[in-house]
């Protein structure tokens, strides 16, 4: 993986947190809504460049970057599952994968349902 003139693995070069794995460009596959839920959540949206190409967008304070898949790894694995990204937790654990616009949007307003889902125990106390 490479970033910047820095080639070394894939979380020493991107980080650490939910990172969204994308082949395309992130703006054609998600709405502002989307990047803003990310962006809140501490995400990275991370272009997946193939090997031999040199990254446009750096990140300047959006959570956008872009990075060059230098060994071939990342992009023939998504392309063996037919996916164009894939969205992985903090744990390193894959949330799901995605093909297309359609597939990308779904799969961000799904990890949006799921961490909503989640409701705060309400704990109360009966008057004396």
């Amino acid at each position: 993986m490479s970033r910047q003139g820095s080639t070394g693995l894939f979380d020493d070069v991107v980080g650490r947190g939910f990172v969204l794995l994308i082949t395309d460009e992130p703006h054609a596959s998600l709405d502002e809504d989307q990047l803003s839920f990310l962006t809140a959540l501490g995400a990275l949206v991370v272009r997946l460049l193939p090997s031999g190409h040199v990254p446009d967008v750096n990140d300047n304070g959006t959570g956008m970057i872009s990075v060059v898949d230098t060994d071939d790894v990342y992009r023939p694995y998504l392309a063996r599952f037919t996916a164009t990204a894939l969205l992985v937790r903090p744990d390193h654990h894959v949330f799901g994968a995605a093909s297309g616009p359609d597939g990308i949007r779904a799969l961000v307003d799904g990890l949006r349902h799921q961490l909503h889902a989640v409701q705060p125990i309400v704990t109360t106390h009966p008057s004396d």
